[in-house]
């Protein structure tokens, strides 16, 4: 897909369950994976909202800033960095990560 930016990298549906290791200063950060998912947007969940253009490059963004814990990317591009997630919903076409490790 292409984008005002240049082509928009979807990874979905075999990065469902994948683990991403993001480098940051510190050392490094996994994220899991998962496929046609959203959460629910609280007031003042977001830490910042981007145009990216693929999850890993999201991921990335997400591991090198301070208290993010988990991303939503889809293809129009949006990367929306969070630090508070709220409840799971199917979204056919985004991509949900989360920092577990």
């Amino acid at each position: 897909m292409l984008s005002d930016s240049g082509p928009v990298t979807v990874e979905c549906p075999s990065a469902d369950g994948l683990n991403y290791t993001a480098k940051t200063a510190g050392g490094q950060k996994v994220f899991m994976r998962s496929c046609d998912r959203n959460y629910e947007t609280t007031e003042g969940s977001l830490v910042q909202h981007k145009t990216i253009l693929s999850m890993t490059d999201c991921l990335d963004e997400c591991a090198n800033t301070a208290k993010c814990i988990g991303v939503v990317f889809n293809a129009r591009p949006q990367c929306h960095l969070k630090y508070n997630i709220g409840l799971k919903m199917v979204d056919s076409g985004s991509e949900t990560a989360l920092l577990w490790q």
